[in-house]
């Protein structure tokens, strides 16, 4: 059995909502592959409570690693760097490693800091053992694919590895290795599930593919079924959170997985946060989720304007949404739905169209996002022909994690100035916060009562002691 030691960390990014309520599955994954490889690992998430760099000095002193893989998005893309340099300067010999999206998105430039040795581009499943069972032999670890690394002032980037089809053939995420009890909010621990990789539509806003490709990759309702009974006997929990973009692709899949739960009785609440396909949903599809324990639906809407969807190429209609949104409603399941300001043909009007559309179609939980030209995006190269950019995206991506300020917006039109697409995007932001609060209230007190009640959270004020509650997991208004 190897002695390599390896730990895997997540820098400190905290969210505009607040402190992490679920373990990392990415990072989770990865350790427990390579601990069924015999490699000695850990996991320290540095966004949790109380968490900082301290912690991740003393785990260095008391776990003695070899290696340091670290975690990133762009927006803690620097926080992983500024790590790096703390482990070089407490130990040399250390091996520093990030990956994540970032580095699969901008290879060249995340591999410039002097104290990151290696970067790891795309899905590290099949060769993470194989990097670290190469260590100290620096001439073997820079021959493993996925991983770029440089020699002098050359950079050198081995080619991706092949995608596992097979995703039933990865372990089971061992969530052991965190401290649980520090995502839970309340009493209620909710663990997180990945059923699928891979996204076949190309959404012009959208990198995601970079890592996990075109090519849709489904885990089988079997192994699902099997992992949730694992984790419920475990961790004596019944609430499960879906990771995936895009979980209803496969029709089939979803009822067999359904089925499965009742037939066995599992009595578990979850849901799919992150976003399913509104064009395949159906009446029948939702109450089946229902009847499994499917609490919360959220879609990816974007806009409600038929040219700006196709201008992204969403691949969706209105009316498909319209349906979707019915279908979930209809189902006694919560909806949610995600909406960006600024896309392309965007503008004031069509961002209020939008305000009414959530409302008269009676979605849950409306949120609103800025859009972002991320790098590589198709979305990018619109930008560049037809907007006045104020931040090149690789330096916008690394520095703005929140729109705070008309000076933050990444790009304007003619059309749609950054002003107005500040104020308009922030009275969106209002009138949503205020419509979820509006509906969380009613259901507790009944119509007339829930109306009144949230009048007062008109006021900035209101919303802001309510939101710092929910930062301190006092409270989860918002999953």
């Amino acid at each position: 059995m190897s002695c390599t030691k390896v730990m895997l960390v997540k820098p400190d990014a905290r969210s505009v909502y607040g402190y992490p309520t679920t373990p990392l599955l990415g990072l989770g994954l990865l350790a427990s592959i390579l601990i069924k490889a015999g490699f000695k690992t850990m996991i320290l998430d540095l966004r949790l409570k109380g968490y900082g760099n301290d912690n991740l000095l003393a785990a260095i002193t008391d776990f003695k690693p070899h290696i340091i893989g670290f975690s990133a998005s762009s927006f803690d893309y620097l926080n992983a760097v500024n790590l790096c340099e703390i482990v070089k300067k407490n130990d040399s010999s250390i091996v520093t490693v990030i990956g994540g999206p970032h580095t699969t998105m901008c290879p060249e430039k995340a591999l410039d800091p002097e104290s990151v040795d290696y970067i790891c581009v795309g899905e590290a499943d099949k060769t993470i053992t194989e990097f670290v069972n190469a260590f100290p032999d620096k001439g073997k670890m820079r021959q493993t694919k996925g991983f770029g690394y440089k020699d002098g002032n050359t950079k050198h980037f081995n080619p991706k590895p092949e995608h596992i089809n097979d995703l039933d053939s990865l372990p089971f995420v061992d969530f052991g290795l965190f401290p649980l009890d520090k995502y839970r909010v309340g009493k209620t621990l909710t663990l997180p599930l990945f059923t699928s990789r891979g996204c076949p539509y190309n959404c012009s806003y959208c990198c995601s593919y970079l890592i996990h490709g075109r090519k849709y990759r489904p885990r089988s309702a079997q192994s699902l079924v099997q992992e949730i009974e694992l984790n419920m006997k475990k961790f004596n929990t019944k609430y499960f959170t879906i990771a995936d973009d895009t979980f209803n692709f496969d029709k089939q899949r979803v009822i067999d997985f359904c089925n499965l739960l009742i037939e066995k009785d599992m009595q578990i609440e979850w849901d799919c946060p992150q976003g399913i396909r509104a064009d395949k949903m159906t009446p029948e599809i939702a109450r089946l989720m229902k009847k499994a324990g499917c609490k919360l639906l959220a879609m990816g809407i974007e806009s409600v304007d038929p040219d700006v969807l196709k201008m992204i190429k969403k691949g969706e209609t209105l009316e498909q949404i319209k349906k979707a949104i019915k279908a979930v409603n209809e189902a006694g399941i919560i909806s949610k739905a995600f909406f960006l300001v600024g896309l392309p043909g965007d503008n004031k009007e069509k961002v209020i169209k939008s305000i009414k559309f959530f409302k008269e179609n009676k979605i849950y939980i409306p949120r609103y996002s800025m859009i972002i030209a991320y790098p590589t995006t198709r979305l990018e190269k619109w930008v560049e022909g037809n907007a006045n950019l104020y931040y090149a995206p690789y330096e916008y991506v690394l520095t703005h994690n929140e729109c705070t300020d008309d000076i933050g917006v990444q790009f304007d039109t003619k059309d749609f100035t950054k002003k107005d697409r500040y104020n308009i995007f922030r009275y969106a932001e209002k009138e949503a916060e205020c419509w979820l609060i509006r509906n969380k209230l009613i259901d507790k007190f009944g119509l007339l009562w829930g109306k009144i009640l949230a009048v007062p959270f008109r006021l900035k004020i209101c919303r802001d002691i309510l939101r710092l509650a929910l930062k301190l997991n006092i409270i989860n208004v918002y999953s």
